[in-house]
């Protein structure tokens, strides 16, 4: 599944034979009109040349289908064909004939599950849904005989979004669950019998509804992870749909034909599906259940009505198709639930802003960095979440460090990289709307003692070059990320410092040359915005934690979370009584998408937490976060009678004119991190 060489799932619709009316059927139409009968269809011989090549691709679960499966005259002989020593199937029943001596006899010729259709615990209510008096009776007469035969079940019940928070469907749950009886849960869906029927779709809430529900009750969807992997929609991804003709479809509800089994090989119809974007990207919705843009675009527009099923090309587009290596099929496993729910936290407070970027260019620089890395996760995820079809480009020195480290940006179709040195990059062709500006010099090379001078030229000809790029291109706005080291030295009587504050680093130190560069790029990013009208945002960043924070060089948090999964002694190189804040990066990242939207040109705006906290009780929180003592040792002694460093910045403007704030507290932005790094530790 990883490489897009294989699916896992072949839903086998061998006959259309059926003694139910089902309100919601899709199989009519692939029977009735417009179907010449006279048209090939499978036969046992056919089922085994299906089961060879399912085989050679990796196929592991075959699903009958039909119609009925349990009214197929030679159902035991399609068994046989595929063949059970080599796949796991599962057999799809109204239960209607499901008796214990059925059971017994599915178990014995090599069925290994039973997926039976409920609907409603109220038997007026199914029997009503699926069109067959006494039908309720029987399924759970059926589910009693599987579990006796000792065969696996499921039950797979509809759900519509008058359903999905009903008091009918938590007593279904635990009445089902109570028998030891998963729940499979498929959306209802405008097709079949229900083309045109909107007002049954659920929403994204109604999803997230139902994964809550996931956590209390044994229901899932075909979007719950499986094997490891998040794929989203699993449409030709993990699954596709084979008709009675042989037609392929990228699920039994997307009625469109990938190809037909008869006329060519079954791995070259399946790399067609996965070249079509739809199927090729990761999706985190149910296309044909919830997404309305396919909705209307694809189904409505060019599937409803029409004879069943739409060859592929009158289907989808030229624009449609991707190439392989732009394949992007799961979620990673690295992204962490730590990290879905940061994205999860930053998407929800910043929700009515991300409409300024749909269709728009996006260009940043520093996008590979710890800044970097949480502004693309949060813009591809504002991007997939929100339909926005915008799309960034990145600048970066090395695509092949980064791709190993982040392969689910570098493989991103809405996020493209343009080799480059921020001092003279080549300009991309191109309008872009908005620029982000975060590079600089790397962490490592300031922790390598990089070049006072090339640190400086770095900083301050990178920000004119970009600057220059963004009069070129059209930009309308630039986010610039400068520092808190332009203030200098905080006074020790200084609380907070506020960007009121007229200070300067000492150009005497060479130590400057950070805060010196910093303020000399400011003053390019003001010039520019006077002299071509470019809207440059500042955000004044001072100290954050979080995952993706670089814990092996000079920052003093990411340190001790180092020393402290490394079992301690958490080392304070310094006396431990300099005064830091920190920021968890969820609510940075939160704070530099505001000041990029709403943030007012040429005013800087100081970023981080108002909360102080010594160097030494530092160290002691993060060892105090974990079960087992970690000792804190500290390397030198305080002097007597000196007043503490102070770097802790005054946020009020930030807080008054653009409504943001610190929401989440240093133990748990501690905890976050600590439980991000651990996974990958």
């Amino acid at each position: 599944i990883k490489k897009g060489e294989s699916i896992a799932i072949i839903q086998f619709q061998y006959d259309y034979t059926c003694n139910f009316r089902c309100e919601h059927c899709s199989i009519e139409r692939f029977r009735f009109p417009g179907r010449k009968e006279e048209k090939r269809s499978f036969t046992p011989k056919d089922v085994r040349e299906l089961a060879t090549q399912a085989d050679e691709l990796g196929l592991a679960h075959i699903v009958i289908t039909g119609g009925e499966p349990l009214m197929f005259p030679d159902f035991d002989e399609i068994v046989a064909a595929f063949d059970p020593q080599k796949f796991y199937i599962s057999s799809d029943t109204n239960g209607w004939l499901l008796d214990e001596k059925k059971a017994v006899h599915l178990k014995s010729i090599g069925v290994d599950k039973i997926q039976l259709s409920l609907d409603s615990l109220s038997a007026v209510e199914h029997d009503r849904f699926r069109g067959a008096p006494n039908s309720h009776q029987r399924a759970l007469h059926a589910i009693d005989a599987a579990q006796s035969a000792g065969l696996n079940i499921i039950v797979q019940t509809v759900v519509t979004k008058q359903r999905v928070r009903s008091r009918e469907f938590i007593q279904f749950l635990e009445f089902l669950n109570g028998k030891g009886v998963g729940v499979f849960v498929t959306y209802a869906k405008p097709v079949g019998a229900w083309e045109g029927n909107f007002n049954c779709l659920v929403d994204k809430d109604d999803m997230n509804t139902l994964r809550e529900l996931e956590k209390t009750y044994n229901v899932f969807t075909h979007l719950t992870s499986a094997y490891g992997l998040d794929l989203g929609c699993i449409a030709v991804k993990r699954m596709i749909s084979i008709t009675k003709y042989g037609d392929v479809l990228p699920c039994p509800y997307i009625h469109a034909s990938l190809g037909n089994f008869f006329d060519e090989p079954l791995k070259t119809i399946i790399d067609r599906g996965l070249n079509i974007k739809y199927f090729g990207n990761y999706v985190d919705t149910c296309l044909v259940a919830e997404d309305r843009e396919f909705i209307h675009n694809i189904v409505a527009k060019k599937i409803s009505g029409r004879v069943l099923p739409v060859p592929h090309n009158e289907v989808f587009a030229a624009e449609d198709f991707i190439k392989p290596s732009q394949r992007r099929l799961f979620k990673p496993r690295f992204v962490t639930q730590v990290l879905t729910d940061d994205l999860s936290h930053i998407l929800n407070h910043t929700q009515p802003l991300w409409e300024e970027l749909r269709g728009k260019r996006l260009f940043i620089t520093g996008g590979t960095g710890f800044f970097g890395r949480w502004l693309l996760e949060s813009f591809m995820a504002a991007n997939e979440r929100f339909g926005l079809k915008a799309s960034a480009v990145v600048l970066t020195r090395d695509y092949d460090a980064f791709r190993n480290k982040a392969p689910h940006l570098a493989d991103n179709p809405a996020i493209q990289f343009h080799i480059g040195d921020i001092r003279n990059f080549t300009f991309p062709d191109g309008q872009f709307s908005h620029i982000i500006h975060a590079a600089a010099t790397s962490a490592m090379a300031t922790f390598n003692n990089e070049d006072a001078l090339t640190k400086f030229d770095t900083v301050v000809e990178g920000t004119r070059h970009t600057l220059d790029f963004a009069v070129k291109c059209g930009a309308k706005k630039l986010l610039y990320t400068s520092s808190g080291a332009i203030y200098g030295k905080q006074p020790s009587n200084m609380s907070h410092i506020s960007e009121e504050y007229a200070g300067a680093v000492d150009p005497s130190d060479i130590g400057s040359v950070w805060g010196e560069g910093k303020r000399a790029a400011e003053l390019f990013c003001a010039h520019y915005s006077r002299k071509y009208g470019l809207e440059t945002k500042v955000a004044r960043c001072f100290s954050f934690v979080g995952p993706y924070l670089p814990l092996d060089i000079h920052y003093a948090i990411g340190n001790f979370i180092l020393d402290a999964l490394k079992g301690g002694p958490i080392q304070v190189h310094g006396d431990g009584t300099p005064y830091r804040s920190y920021l968890f990066v969820a609510d940075l990242t939160i704070w530099l998408w505001t000041i990029l939207f709403k943030g007012q040109s040429c005013r800087p705006y100081n970023v981080g937490s108002e909360e102080p906290i010594s160097i030494l009780e530092l160290a002691k929180l993060v060892a105090g976060r974990f079960q087992k003592p970690v000792e804190v040792r500290i390397m030198t002694p305080a002097l007597e009678h000196q007043k503490p460093e102070r770097y802790i910045p005054s946020t009020r403007r930030a807080q008054k004119e653009l409504g943001v704030r610190q929401m989440i507290d240093l133990k748990q932005a501690v905890d976050s991190t600590l439980s991000w790094f651990a996974s990958h530790f």
